[in-house]
């Protein structure tokens, strides 16, 4: 019995082998070890050469691999369908509850009326614009758009009822101070 020359680990057979490699006198773990540290040194080294060996094997391969993933997803689509949608179901939850609370502070309210249940709430373009935004998202939700913009200025939060009411009559039917103009065409 030897023992390993990294960890101290007394080996049974002093030349054991693992995958057909003579690994010495290195247990696995620490073969594993002393090899992906010899990778990243050469890699460190020879940074160009790399990305160019893996660029090369990217175009080489691309097709492959683009159609095993089109295959395992056929395969796989309603198999793991259920999970996909509550990941994404949680994701755009979080994402909503994360903005009421930028915008609209720890009480989440509606900016005119004061509604705060969150189910009445939605998100306001300030100055309008909002279908040209959304068109520009082109299917993107305005709520995930939003977290990954590290959140914006430009936006507000404001019930359902309000929004619309500003969108139709260009102001909010709450702001009974300021006439309101209804042009029919």
């Amino acid at each position: 019995m030897r023992p390993c020359k990294t960890c101290g680990l007394l080996l049974e057979n002093a030349k054991r082998s693992a995958g057909g490699k003579n690994l010495g006198y290195y247990c696995t773990p620490c073969y594993r070890l002393r090899i992906r540290q010899r990778v990243k040194s050469w890699r460190d080294r020879n940074l160009e050469r790399a990305r160019n060996r893996e660029y090369d094997y990217w175009l080489r391969t691309k097709d492959r691999f683009r159609t095993l993933r089109r295959e395992w997803s056929r395969q796989n689509y309603y198999k793991h369908r259920d999970k996909r949608l509550a990941r994404i179901h949680m994701r755009y939850a979080e994402a909503r509850t994360s903005i009421l609370k930028h915008y609209g502070g720890d009480n989440s309210a509606c900016a005119c009326c004061g509604e705060s249940r969150i189910e009445f709430l939605s998100i306001d373009h300030i100055n309008g614009g909002g279908n040209k935004h959304l068109r520009q998202l082109k299917g993107e939700s305005l709520v995930i758009w939003i977290a990954k913009n590290n959140f914006p200025e430009g936006f507000q939060i404001l019930c359902h009822n309000c929004n619309h009411g500003k969108r139709i009559l260009g102001q909010c039917p709450h702001n009974k101070n300021k006439e309101v103009v209804i042009s029919v065409s």
